[in-house]
């Protein structure tokens, strides 16, 4: 490969393009050649990919067009096939000069962060603090949920398009299949999904955006879930009403900092995203240091053996909404944290709802939510310490 530090590019050298096209010709000019030779083409085609732009979406067409043609565990390596327009429609590409152009030495920095979640209902997306959503048509709501997965990534980039021109965006997904074909141009198990995603990265090419992708756990995926499901209830999406809090609130000081929120579920001035936000104070709680801190925490319940043992060790001043459930593993350490007896929030319904459709809570009464003090630097009514 040479080097442009003047460009800033890394290219295949002159003599590794020479030898491909070479060999693309040379093919051409034939009728029938064997699927050794062919497999061999696009071997080159491969090394070369990651040097040129867009390199994998070219050889995509020309790897399915020979899967098609040539089964390896039947055939074997020297069966002859026939070159028709097949092979000559996938391969003339690679006699442009595009092959030559190169690519970045090191890729720049995503500037953007579009956060995209489909459901089999509809998709969300939100860039920043704008968002888009909307529901699937006839034709599309029947599709496997990584089609629609990869649809709802290709609506948010359209949906945000005067916002991402000319800039690397970084989709976030929480569809590993996705996150691997776009980073992968395309792939091998899903022809259909290969093909969506080439469009695409084609497309973004033609508006001058870099597109790569990130997994992102679907527990973190908050608020793209909400805005492709609609009204649907999103079992780590629960918030208590202020009028429940206020009923901690007459016996603890109020924190000024939402440990575990949205911009829409938040209860306090400050809160951190479990995702970028640029509203956010700061992006998922468990990666901060907890040391000093004055906070209020209501995790997900599938989250609160690491938030105990985060208070344990760096001793925040913490009030954390957490279940009377004496049978979890971290009950017993909640227990020795709490400077006070827990507090009976007494949730009703209503009291307990989804933030942004406001839906209820079927029966919050069930969870046994208290209130837990777990420092001694909050200003408290004086209780005995609670017994193990």
């Amino acid at each position: 490969m040479d080097f442009d530090t003047v460009e800033w590019l890394v290219r295949p050298s002159q003599k590794r393009v020479d030898k491909l096209q070479n060999l693309v010709r040379l093919l051409k000019g034939k009728n029938v050649s064997t699927a050794r030779e062919l497999s061999s083409l696009l071997g080159q085609m491969e090394s070369m990919a990651p040097l040129v732009p867009l390199g994998r979406v070219h050889k995509r067409p020309f790897q399915a067009a020979l899967r098609r043609q040539w089964d390896q565990a039947s055939q074997g390596w020297n069966v002859r096939i026939g070159l028709g327009s097949w092979f000559s429609n996938t391969i003339s590409v690679w006699l442009l000069p595009w092959v030559s152009q190169g690519v970045p030495i090191v890729p720049p920095a995503p500037e953007n962060i579009l956060v995209t979640d489909a459901s089999m209902t509809g998709w969300g997306a939100h860039l920043a603090d704008q968002t888009a959503s909307g529901l699937w048509d006839l034709s599309l709501a029947p599709q496997h949920i990584n089609v629609l997965e990869l649809e709802a990534v290709s609506l948010g980039l359209r949906a945000f398009l005067p916002l991402l021109g000319g800039s690397h965006v970084q989709v976030h997904t929480d569809n590993t299949t996705v996150a691997a074909y776009i980073n992968r141009q395309g792939g091998t198990r899903s022809q259909k999904l290969s093909e969506s995603a080439c469009r695409l990265l084609v497309w973004c090419s033609s508006h001058n955006i870099l597109l790569s992708a990130k997994y992102l756990k679907g527990t973190l995926n908050v608020l793209a879930d909400a805005l492709s499901r609609g009204d649907k209830v999103l079992h780590s999406e629960w918030t208590l009403s202020h009028q429940a809090l206020d009923r901690l609130w007459v016996q603890v000081d109020k924190p000024c900092i939402d440990l575990f929120a949205t911009r829409f579920s938040t209860r306090l001035p400050l809160f951190v995203s479990p995702f970028p936000d640029p509203l956010a104070w700061a992006v998922n709680a468990l990666d901060l240091d907890w040391t000093n801190l004055q906070a209020y925490a209501f995790p997900p319940f599938c989250l609160l053996g690491k938030v105990v043992r985060k208070v344990d060790l760096e001793k925040p001043a913490l009030v954390l909404v957490a279940p009377l459930w004496p049978s979890q593993h971290w009950y017993p350490d909640l227990l020795r944290l709490a400077v006070r007896p827990p507090i009976p929030l007494g949730v009703r319904r209503g009291d307990l709802l989804q933030p942004r459709s406001g839906v209820p809570h079927e029966n919050p009464q069930a969870l046994q939510l208290h209130g837990w003090i777990l420092s001694e630097s909050l200003c408290v009514v004086p209780g005995p310490r609670p017994q193990l």
